[in-house]
C-alpha cells in the first residue's frame, strides 16, 4: 500500500441476486457498514485509517434529570446547554471509550432479579475538543461511533450534527461544514432507550454508553462514498463473474490471488468494471477461499477480501456450492 494515502480495509458479504431458484451469496459493502466475511479477512489491513482518534479524554457526566428535550427544542437555554460551547464541564470525570456506564454497577443479587430495572437507565453525556490543523483545510470530515448503545445526539460546536440508533452497528456523520480551524466541540447525548430497543431485543444486559471506537475520518473532497462488490460462480461452478461498481469517484481494480495479479481495469464514478475469472476457487466453510481486490483513487486505496460462492435450493435441497447441507436439528 502507499504511504501517501488512506487504507481501508472493510469484509462484508450479502444476499442480492436471485436466479430462477438459486441465490447468489455475493460479497457486497457500502462504506461504513461492516459485516464478517471470514476470520482470514482481517489479515489484509487495519480498519480503517483513522486520521483523529477520540477515544480518550472525554468529560462524562450521567443524570436521571438533565433537561435534554429542552436543552434540545428550545434556543433560550442555549447559554447554560450541555452541547453549548461555553458549558462548564470542568466537574465532570474524564472516560476512555470503549466505556460501559453500567460496569460500575453493583450486581448484586438485588440487582440480577431486577434484571433491566436495577441499572441506570438515565441520560449520559460525553464531551471532547479536538484540534484541526490549517493543512487539512479542503478535506471532507466524518465522524465514526463504531457502537452506541442505545441512541446519540451528536453536537459539534454547538450545532447539531445527527442521530442516530442503532446501538451495534457503525454510525457515520458527515461533520465538514461544523468544523473550523483550531479547537472543535464533540457532544454526544446518550440515551439508554429508544424504539429501535425492541428491535434489538435478547436475554441480556443491555451495557449503555458509547462501548466501541470513536474517530474522525478526512478524506479527500472527491472520494469513493460507496462501492459495491458482487463475487459470484456461473451454472457451471467453474467461473467467477465479478463486478465492481464505485460511487463517488474514478477507480482502478485490481484482483489478486493470494500475491498473484489476475485481472486489472477501471471503472468511471457510477460505473462498473466487470471481469470473469477462470478456473475459480470456491469459497465453503470447510474452504473459506479468498481473493484479494484493491480499488484505488488518486489519493485512496482500498482493500477488501472477497469469496465466491452460490447458495440455492433445487428440488427443495439447500445446497451450497452444488452439494446438499447437511441436516441437523436443535432440542
Amino acid at each position: 500500500m502507499h504511504s501517501n494515502k488512506i487504507a481501508f480495509i472493510i469484509q462484508g458479504m450479502k444476499l442480492t441476486k436471485t436466479k430462477a431458484l438459486c441465490t447468489a451469496l455475493c460479497a457486497t459493502l457500502l462504506l461504513g457498514q461492516l459485516a464478517p466475511l471470514a476470520a482470514e479477512a482481517a489479515e489484509v489491513a487495519t480498519s480503517p485509517a483513522a486520521d483523529y482518534n477520540l477515544n480518550f479524554g472525554w468529560k462524562f457526566k450521567k443524570s436521571n434529570s438533565f433537561p435534554l428535550a429542552a436543552a434540545i427544542e428550545d434556543t433560550k437555554f442555549r447559554n447554560r446547554a450541555f452541547y453549548d460551547v461555553k458549558f462548564k464541564d470542568k466537574s465532570w470525570e474524564t472516560v476512555s471509550v470503549p466505556h460501559a456506564v453500567n460496569a460500575g454497577d453493583s450486581f448484586d443479587n438485588a440487582i440480577l432479579d431486577a434484571g433491566e430495572q436495577g441499572l441506570f437507565r438515565g441520560f449520559m453525556f460525553y464531551r471532547k475538543w479536538i484540534t484541526v490543523p490549517q493543512s487539512d483545510a479542503g478535506k471532507k470530515f466524518f465522524i465514526e461511533f463504531e457502537a452506541v448503545r442505545q441512541t446519540v445526539y451528536l453536537y459539534v460546536n454547538g450545532r447539531f450534527a445527527g442521530y442516530s440508533q442503532v446501538s451495534h452497528h457503525t454510525s457515520e456523520f458527515d461533520i465538514t461544514d461544523m468544523l473550523r480551524e483550531g479547537e472543535n466541540s464533540i457532544v454526544a447525548a446518550v440515551l439508554k432507550w429508544c424504539d429501535g430497543t425492541y428491535l434489538e431485543d435478547q436475554d441480556k444486559f443491555r451495557l449503555s454508553g458509547i462501548f466501541r471506537d470513536v474517530y474522525v475520518l478526512s478524506r479527500p473532497e472527491k472520494h469513493i462514498g460507496n462501492y459495491r462488490i458482487t463475487a459470484e460462480p456461473d451454472g457451471s461452478l467453474k467461473f467467477g463473474m465479478l463486478k465492481v461498481t464505485v460511487k463517488g469517484a474514478d477507480a482502478k481494480i485490481r484482483l489478486y490471488d493470494k500475491d498473484k495479479l489476475i485481472c486489472e481495469g477501471e471503472a468511471s464514478d457510477g460505473g462498473s468494471f466487470e471481469h470473469t475469472v477462470g478456473d475459480v476457487k470456491l469459497w465453503s466453510a470447510e474452504d473459506p477461499y479468498l481473493y484479494r481486490i484493491e480499488i484505488e483513487t488518486d489519493s485512496e486505496l482500498i482493500g477488501e477480501r472477497i469469496g465466491f460462492r452460490e447458495v440455492c435450493i433445487r428440488d427443495g435441497v439447500l445446497q451450497v456450492n452444488g452439494r446438499q447441507i447437511g441436516r441437523a436439528s436443535c432440542r
